[in-house]
């Protein structure tokens, strides 16, 4: 009995370095406190979305499985995804189905040298501070693993040849009102057929796209569709530097996907 007990002890502790192993640590870069869920970047800068979480912008977490526990706070981060909307103070990633919102610094002066092109993809190193993100440096990264655009369906090529002149490329304007800034999309026509993609036609729509190096330009970058629907009408409101907060300790379940509505300045 005492042998089958003792290889019993063996193989539980053999086992537990492997599962500790998947553990990892990611820092809170965004709280949306409406529908209880955070953004946590990597040490990496992948974005993962925590569901039934309110922690605090900064807040580093331990992820393991299921079970995430705030073990501390960070006063930098990086960010990686794809530019989906600039203004002269801000600039917005998204990677996954996830959005961060950054401030700039010396933002114009930036935007003449850098751009933060709409569709591009960056890795940026920010500071915390008072619960918001403020960009220091940043990298062009075009390994980024997906983003979501929010913008108006402006054509196929079948509703507008001239504008969309690609077979298999429609465009999606996710540039502010006034000053269009259209995104090409390639996308399977067998998979999205005119009778799912006409009725979205000049309306505003979430595309799911995957980043990919061009077979014409190994230099360029192509957004491939993954997925697109109507953008449903959100009110909730994003939260980032919130003083609420509900503390470390509860179990969740880590997501790669929806951290809900945005509200963005």
């Amino acid at each position: 009995m005492k042998k089958v007990i003792l290889g019993g002890l063996a193989a539980l502790l053999l086992m537990a370095p492997a599962a500790d192993a998947k553990a990892f640590r990611a820092t809170v870069v965004k709280r949306n406190l409406a529908t209880h869920t955070v953004v946590a970047a990597t040490r990496a800068g992948t974005l993962k979305v925590l569901h039934h979480r309110r922690d605090r912008v900064g807040t580093i977490l331990r992820i393991n499985g299921t079970h995430v526990k705030a073990v501390g706070h960070a006063r930098r981060v990086k960010v990686r995804g794809v530019v989906v909307r600039h203004t002269a103070r801000t600039v917005t990633l998204s990677a996954g189905r996830a959005t961060v919102r950054i401030r700039t610094r010396h933002a114009r002066l930036l935007g003449r040298r850098h751009g933060h092109q709409l569709g591009n993809g960056l890795r940026i190193s920010a500071k915390i501070s008072g619960g918001a993100l403020t960009e220091m440096n940043e990298v062009e990264d075009d390994d980024v693993d997906g983003a979501e655009l929010k913008g108006t369906l402006t054509c196929t090529p079948t509703s507008d040849p001239v504008t969309c002149d690609q077979v298999d490329t429609l465009k999606i304007d996710i540039g502010p009102a006034g000053t269009p800034n259209l995104i090409p999309v390639v996308f399977d026509p067998v998979a999205f057929p005119d009778t799912v993609l006409g009725p979205l036609v000049g309306h505003m729509v979430e595309a799911r796209v995957n980043l990919g190096p061009s077979a014409i330009d190994p230099q360029a970058v192509v957004l491939t569709l993954q997925a697109i629907e109507g953008e449903d009408v959100c009110q909730a409101e994003d939260e980032q530097g919130d003083d609420n907060d509900d503390g470390p300790g509860h179990d969740v379940t880590s997501r790669d996907h929806g951290d809900g509505c945005e509200d963005d300045d």
